[in-house]
């Protein structure tokens, strides 16, 4: 191992992960620090950052929460469905199109009967046609299953 990379891991080991910061804005910040650190993690791809972001799905703040679900969309976090899936019903429009948009994201077509119930209710036009394209992109996905890294159709086998 070189000299440089010697430090780095001495920097990184005596500093924490440079995601730190940003899990802790996310915990403790005020709604604005939040719904930057959750951004920045889910711009930055951290998957080791959906604990954190799924513990802040229950803040109370709407931006907040919009912006924590378009991350957990974002890192395709299948381990968030069941948690973002309610978030369809609640009472901020832009908390639903943010989930709707996400559950299009994660690509798990058993979010799809939730979906079409939200989408009977909908009232806000806007949130009820990323419902209905969620909707249409996932129908792509009935019927397959993963397998390692890629998906095939159940007929396959």
């Amino acid at each position: 191992m070189g000299g440089r990379a010697i430090v780095c891991c001495a920097m990184v080991a005596a500093c924490g992960s440079p995601e730190q910061p940003h899990f802790t804005q996310l915990e403790k910040g005020s709604p604005r620090e939040k719904v930057k650190a959750a951004l920045y993690l889910g711009t930055h791809g951290h998957s080791g950052a959906i604990p954190h972001l799924q513990l802040a799905l229950q803040d109370t703040n709407a931006e907040v929460l919009a912006s924590v679900i378009w991350s957990l969309g974002t890192l395709r976090s299948k381990s968030s469905l069941a948690r973002l899936l309610p978030m369809l019903a609640h009472e901020d429009r832009d908390v639903r199109q943010a989930a709707a948009q996400a559950l299009k994201k994660i690509e798990e077509p058993e979010a799809i009967s939730v979906l079409e119930a939200a989408l009977g209710k909908e009232r806000d036009r806007w949130v009820a046609r990323d419902i209905s394209d969620a909707i249409s992109h996932l129908r792509q996905f009935e019927g397959e299953v993963e397998v390692g890294e890629m998906r095939v159709k159940h007929s396959f086998f």
